[in-house]
């Protein structure tokens, strides 16, 4: 009776946290290329940002779109690399937003290594002040 007991506490704790990254929102659309100068290759993939929560999709040729959720629905927005930080990641401006709204109002982003096997989401307004530093996980 106990090991049956276990098992299915056992069972329904990996259907938890596996069913945590299915509720994440997902991209609408791959990122436009939009063939800048600014190398985005080593940056290419796709992350989950738990705390926003969002999914970040980063092409090889400048494209980054940001897909998240909130209490007013699912939304996305679209950015285009226009330069590098030191000691890697871009910066990416704001092109479009699909349903006029940006993550944090953010017009300009930033992507950047952070520790080992993380990735650092960072959002400014306007005025170039930070509005928010999310860490990313690569999920593809």
């Amino acid at each position: 009776m106990k090991r049956a007991t276990f098992l299915a506490l056992a069972f329904g704790a990996v259907l938890s946290v596996a069913s945590i990254g299915s509720a994440a929102a997902a991209p609408v659309d791959a990122p436009i290329c939009y063939n800048t100068s600014t190398p985005t290759y080593d940056m290419a993939g796709a992350y989950f940002a738990p705390d926003l929560p969002a999914y970040i999709e980063v092409n090889a040729c400048g494209g980054v779109e940001v897909t998240w959720d909130n209490q007013s629905g699912r939304h996305a927005a679209r950015y285009a690399a226009v330069d590098r930080l030191p000691g890697g990641g871009l910066i990416a401006k704001a092109d479009e937003a699909i349903g006029g709204v940006f993550p944090n109002g953010a017009t300009v982003v930033g992507l950047k290594p952070a520790e080992r096997g993380l990735v650092q989401f960072i959002t400014t307004n306007g005025d170039g002040d930070i509005t928010g530093v999310y860490k990313l996980t690569k999920v593809r």
